[in-house]
């Protein structure tokens, strides 16, 4: 067996990680390149009527330079071969590009205000049950199928022929190869996408006036979708290594990377800034009893993750953050879980 030197972009709502996964005459090792944290960012600025409103924003430019100084620490502390990149992502948020490239503004965090209502604005479209039927999705905020019926209430004037919609995975594909595609992990979870058929449903598109061809390919996990630019490669010192359609909502790749014998009788937590408890089964579940508990069905490799969404590490993340803010300095995680073992038990609730 040849040497296979793969690389993995795993980004999170709170950070990011690169990782080397090596290959080796039947033996695999991984190894941490690089780790960074990013958050989004929020700007105060005047509407028409002079009302000021908080817009919420990832910094999606400092994200995609993480990923090319990973890349670069590959290059000079592994090889300058590589075969393949993977890149996993949150699960929501995401930009039009129009025919030659450009982005329509930047890109929304999923925490961001304009979605605060959606939800109720989707369901006066659309019958909530039908939807559930359909998606098997959950009814959130921030979900993709709120985030582009709002634009195309309020910027559909922003829009050109060919503009494509690229889900945040996709973005970093776009950066690295010009690619405009998303496996199908990451599109079952915008409430856009038929669970059954793994297909963008046309007659929920229609009922949000969302034009079909605004959305780009769905393809399987593992399908190979391009390659580093020749610049970008050569910039960096590398070959052309190949893009791949990996599980790129993170969920997808947690739950497939969990270690689990038996699918019938194991429970999944996949634990960062959001807590996904479920598990997997062969089919979805879109009956009136899951819908009535807002379980959520996910697309998985090979199956679908069955889940709950619960309030992960944000509260500390957040507490954290605005810590740093009054303070300077940014609280060591091994110093807050010392503070928490050694705080008297329900101090604060």
């Amino acid at each position: 067996m040849n040497v296979q030197r793969l690389f993995a972009v795993d980004l999170g709502a709170s950070g990011g990680k690169c990782f080397c996964g090596i290959f080796d005459n039947g033996s695999f090792s991984m190894s941490e390149i690089h780790r960074f944290a990013h958050e989004g960012v929020s700007f105060y600025v005047p509407e028409e009527s002079g009302a000021i409103v908080e817009r919420t924003y990832w910094n999606d430019i400092s994200i995609y330079h993480n990923i090319i100084s990973g890349l670069q620490a590959y290059r000079r502390d592994v090889s300058r071969q590589l075969d393949s990149v993977g890149i996993d992502t949150w699960g929501a948020d995401g930009q039009i590009v129009d025919r030659d490239g450009f982005m329509l503004g930047k890109i929304y965090c999923y925490r961001d205000h304009r979605l605060d209502n959606m939800v109720e604005v989707v369901k006066s479209r659309v019958d909530a049950g039908r939807v559930y039927e359909i998606t098997g999705n959950h009814f959130q905020p921030f979900n993709v199928s709120n985030q582009l019926h709002w634009f195309m209430t309020h910027r559909k004037d922003a829009l050109r022929p060919g503009c494509v919609y690229l889900p945040i995975p996709a973005v970093f594909n776009f950066y690295l190869g010009g690619v405009k595609k998303v496996d199908s992990t990451w599109a079952s979870v915008t409430q856009l996408m038929d669970a059954k058929q793994k297909n963008w449903s046309r007659e929920i598109l229609e009922s949000l006036d969302i034009p079909e061809n605004l959305m780009p390919e769905i393809v399987e996990p593992g399908e190979v979708i391009g390659e580093i630019t020749q610049p970008l490669a050569s910039s960096i010192g590398i070959n052309q290594a190949k893009l791949i359609a990996v599980g790129s909502h993170d969920t997808a790749s947690a739950f497939a990377a969990a270690p689990v014998d038996c699918t019938d009788e194991a429970l999944i937590i996949s634990s960062g800034t959001w807590a996904l408890i479920g598990k997997l089964v062969p089919e979805p579940i879109t009956t009136v009893a899951a819908r009535q508990i807002n379980a959520s069905n996910e697309g998985g490799i090979g199956n679908t993750r069955f889940l709950m969404n619960c309030v992960g590490s944000w509260l500390v993340q957040e507490l954290r953050r605005i810590w740093r803010i009054a303070d300077g300095r940014e609280m060591d995680w091994n110093e807050l879980n010392k503070m928490t073992n050694a705080a008297p038990a329900f101090t604060a609730f």
